[in-house]
């Protein structure tokens, strides 16, 4: 039986699969196979990536594009099953899974948001269903339709990445690596920075470079995403966020709990890490392999709290650190 809830139900944090734990799959989409694996595992939630094809058929794939550009969104899902033969939709995914796990439906596209919508309302009482996006217009329209579906914002830097918005960004990140250096040359620095990201752009599509670079960036603003939170949470009902783990920090968590926020890190496949966030208070951690981070996570905190305890430390990135 599945343990749905804003707390892990297990211990002190809870599990998160990662696109349904599909692994290194064409497009990270679950097979049947690896959902009924992900099922096995007791779940807090298992989290599905969802696009949509040519018609709004919901569709679990990781990535909204095909490895040669071509969106998802351009081919109907015979289009897209004659170049994926396994890709499944998330109605034959729910009726696989038959509510063994709480799903947490991470909505990839703004063209997911209407079908999803009217697929959740079809499917009300059928399953433990919530919403994952960082796009604030998505979970607003989703408030609006389907007020009782839990949203849970993402979240990595602030604001949508540009090569415009490296410059800030880079300033703050390189005083850090640098502070014996003169900054008068900051600027031309940051400016290099931001000729390089419209590079990247251009070469491996926005999609792609934004999603590394916001990663990349998320450290250099720590310090700041505790003091936007009330904001981020309230102007969409928010249940929970779900942080990039780079950007977690004690200071984050503390300020999340006491907004009634749960906190989920993703995504995060080091027993190290996984140690670490747990002492920086998260609720959730989201793995592509649960089943081993999960059990060393478990065994570290026997460690520390059992017989012959040995001293096990967690070590706590400090709010303005570069982590881990």
């Amino acid at each position: 039986m599945h343990r749905a809830g804003l707390k892990g139900a297990l211990g002190d944090v809870g599990w998160i699969g990662h696109s349904g734990l599909a692994g290194s799959r064409p497009g990270a989409g679950p097979s049947g196979e690896t959902l009924d694996a992900a099922a096995r595992l007791e779940l807090d939630w298992l989290e599905l990536d969802v696009c949509a094809t040519l018609g709004g058929v919901l569709v679990l794939r990781h990535h909204s594009r095909l490895p040669g550009g071509r969106p998802v969104h351009g081919l109907s899902v015979a289009d897209l099953r004659r170049l994926e033969p396994d890709v499944l939709t998330l109605t034959e995914a729910a009726e696989q899974l038959e509510g063994r796990v709480p799903l947490l439906i991470d909505v990839k596209s703004p063209r997911v948001v209407g079908p999803l919508a009217d697929w959740l309302a079809s499917h009300r009482g059928s399953g433990v269903f919530a919403v994952c996006s960082e796009s604030r217009d998505a979970l607003e329209y989703l408030r609006e339709r389907l007020p009782w579906v839990p949203r849970w914002r993402s979240l990595t830097v602030l604001g949508r990445f540009t090569a415009e918005s490296v410059p800030p960004l880079l300033r703050p990140l390189l005083r850090d690596m640098f502070p014996g250096a003169v900054w008068t040359a900051a600027d031309d620095l940051a400016g290099l920075g931001s000729e390089l990201a419209s590079a990247w752009i251009a070469l491996l599509g926005s999609d792609q470079v934004g999603e590394r670079m916001r990663r990349a960036m998320a450290a250099t603003q720590r310090d700041d995403l505790p003091r936007h939170l009330a904001g981020l949470g309230s102007e969409v009902a928010a249940a929970a966020i779900s942080v990039d783990h780079w950007a977690i920090t004690p200071g984050l968590c503390e300020a999340a709990h006491a907004l009634g926020l749960t906190v989920a890190a993703w995504t995060v496949n080091r027993i190290e890490l996984a140690r670490d966030l747990v002492g920086c208070g998260v609720d959730f951690i989201t793995s592509d392999d649960v089943a081993t981070v999960r059990a060393a996570v478990a065994a570290l905190s026997r460690r520390r709290t059992g017989v012959g305890d040995d001293g096990v430390a967690v070590r706590c990135r400090p709010a303005g650190g570069t982590g881990a």
